[in-house]
């Protein structure tokens, strides 16, 4: 059977360019999805597709890292000092 399972990761809008997000290691590899015709593309999004046999289980593992400088912080994050 193949399955698909969604994930988003962290997006950052073009007005903070001075925000990263890294993916750092993804296993499997991942894809960004192609929108639906006439369904807007969700923003962040990636889809593992897998076969998995019955009975059977899978791990599914993503990392990223979100840099962002001294002077902001993460909403409902930890302030930095």
């Amino acid at each position: 059977m193949t399955i698909a399972v969604s994930e988003r990761v962290g997006a950052v809008p073009e007005s903070q360019k001075d925000i990263k997000v890294e993916e750092t290691e993804v296993v499997p590899p991942w894809h960004k999805p192609t929108p639906i015709p006439g369904e807007a593309a969700v923003e962040g999004e990636r889809v593992w597709r897998v076969n998995i046999p019955a009975g059977e289980k899978r791990s599914l593992k993503a990392t990223w890292i979100v840099k962002l400088p001294a002077s902001k912080m993460l909403l409902g994050g930890n302030r930095r000092t």
